[in-house]
């Protein structure tokens, strides 16, 4: 009997995927005790931050290939994000 491919929720509610791999998604616990967090530090969760390659990794890992495909919209903000412009050949 095969062994299925399924794919973890909690990797795919919290994080946005770019062409290249490069996870990206909020600070953790960015809803969570917001009346003991300072102003500043409430910015900061807010701000979208890139996964590490490590993490990057893991998330590949617990995604099907349906997850990792292209996907073309219109106007897509993140655009940029998902071609590596920087890399020698």
């Amino acid at each position: 009997m095969a062994a299925v491919a399924v794919s973890v929720r909690g990797a795919l509610a919290g994080r946005y995927r770019g062409g290249v791999g490069a996870g990206s998604g909020l600070g953790s616990g960015y809803k969570k005790k917001l009346w003991k967090k300072s102003a500043a530090q409430k910015k900061r969760l807010r701000e979208f931050v890139l996964c590490t390659k490590t993490q990057c990794k893991l998330l590949d890992k617990m995604t099907t290939s349906f997850w990792k495909r292209r996907n073309w919209y219109i106007d897509d903000p993140y655009q940029k994000y998902h071609d590596r412009t920087n890399l020698r050949v």
